[in-house]
């Protein structure tokens, strides 16, 4: 992408000698609907945030990448929505602190999301989140702490290219009344209305094709994703690029 000299002739010293690989480059344009100083802007603040706290930024380490409860965590649902966005599942109660510690929680969350956005298909129809809060309690609750949640916020609205479509809370408790008391005020309107908050996971089959659900929640998805083999491959190949990206996976 030739263009790429020229649109950061127009940054500041915080990019400066730095020589973005073109499809990162893409990935931030097609997330800023081409928009140059939005996209700019998204670039330093993620290059700001990896200096800020670069330990986030560094691979899980190989002792967490064999523990089966990951997949409990964070995984992708097998097939995508018929407008092609990729839907995400976590479960956050599935996380235990004492087994998989907050730094390399965030290492896990980061990690993964990154790999994701290496997706051109992604990147253009982007995400719709299924957030399965049952089970937590202040084990998880302790860490989200009114700092901790405004760097989820900013890292993944003002950083990280990606397309939120819309987010799905399935069988809400108290600690998620809690964290979205936090979140609430940082997001903006047109965020808000893209959250939805429902009782049981068999209501997601009013918003979603019963094919994309997995049957625990009423759907008819028997498929699973790899998610320990899509971390390792992200692990390994995240010791040999830098902070200037990765090409598309395709």
């Amino acid at each position: 992408m030739d263009g790429r000299i020229h649109i950061f002739s127009l940054g500041d010293q915080t990019t400066s000698g730095m020589n973005f690989h073109d499809d990162v480059l893409l990935q931030y344009l097609r997330r800023n609907k081409y928009r140059i100083d939005q996209c700019i802007k998204q670039i330093q603040n993620f290059v700001l945030l990896k200096r800020k706290d670069s330990l986030m930024f560094e691979r899980l380490p190989d002792e967490y990448l064999s523990l089966s409860c990951l997949e409990n965590i964070v995984t992708v649902l097998p097939k995508r929505c018929p407008d092609g966005c990729t839907v995400l599942l976590s479960r956050i109660g599935k996380w235990n602190p004492k087994v998989l510690p907050f730094p390399h929680f965030k290492q896990l969350l980061v990690m993964f999301f990154l790999q994701l956005l290496r997706d051109p298909m992604t990147q253009i129809t982007g995400f719709k989140g299924i957030h399965d809060v049952q089970g937590m309690s202040t084990q998880q609750l302790k860490y989200f702490t009114p700092q901790n949640a405004y760097l989820f916020y900013h890292a993944v609205i003002n950083c990280f290219p990606g397309r939120y479509k819309a987010v799905h809370v399935i069988h809400e408790n108290l600690p998620m009344k809690v964290i979205w008391n936090l979140m609430k005020p940082l997001l903006s309107e047109k965020m808000r209305n893209r959250m939805h908050f429902h009782s049981n996971g068999e209501e997601l089959l009013d918003v979603f094709p019963s094919s994309v659900i997995p049957t625990k929640y009423g759907g008819k998805l028997q498929e699973t994703f790899d998610i320990l083999g899509f971390l390792r491959d992200a692990a390994k190949e995240r010791d040999r690029y830098t902070i200037e990206g990765r090409p598309n996976i395709y």
